[in-house]
């Protein structure tokens, strides 16, 4: 008798929580390394604003962004823009994603800032493929 009050009580606070599966969602911090060996930090936050972390040999930079996302297409679209400095200023990168067992696979190229220019946009993963782990 007492597991079906406890059931009942879990089954009540899930309910008023939102005990939801989030591993779909790509809110959260990613980490992955591109195949020049560029560590690389994603942040997407529930305000659609990211943050980009590029680390090279040489060099670190932090952009502060804005995301979009295309949830009905398949492959997943994302389109990451406002780049106001570095070698992406005046460009967006327009991206195929999906999410598996916490994993971030993003392919991605630059374009212009108008929406034709998303025909650069990759149809499928490919060898250019990043791959990031959810950290949180």
């Amino acid at each position: 008798m007492n597991q079906i009050r406890v059931g009942l009580f879990l089954l009540l606070v899930c309910s008023f929580i939102s005990c939801s599966d989030n591993s779909d969602s790509i809110v959260g911090t990613w980490e992955g390394v591109d195949k020049f060996g560029n560590f690389q930090t994603l942040k997407f936050y529930e305000d659609l604003s990211a943050v980009f972390i590029i680390k090279t040999k040489t060099r670190q930079d932090t952009l502060k962004i804005n995301y979009e996302i295309f949830e009905h297409k398949n492959p997943k679209w994302l389109n990451l823009y406002n780049f106001n400095r570095g070698f992406l200023k005046n460009k967006n990168l327009y991206c195929i994603y999906e999410i598996k067992n916490n994993v971030l696979r993003l392919d991605a190229e630059a374009g212009g800032l108008n929406n034709s220019d998303a025909v650069v946009r990759p149809k499928e993963f490919t060898s250019e493929t990043v791959e990031y782990k959810r950290l949180e």
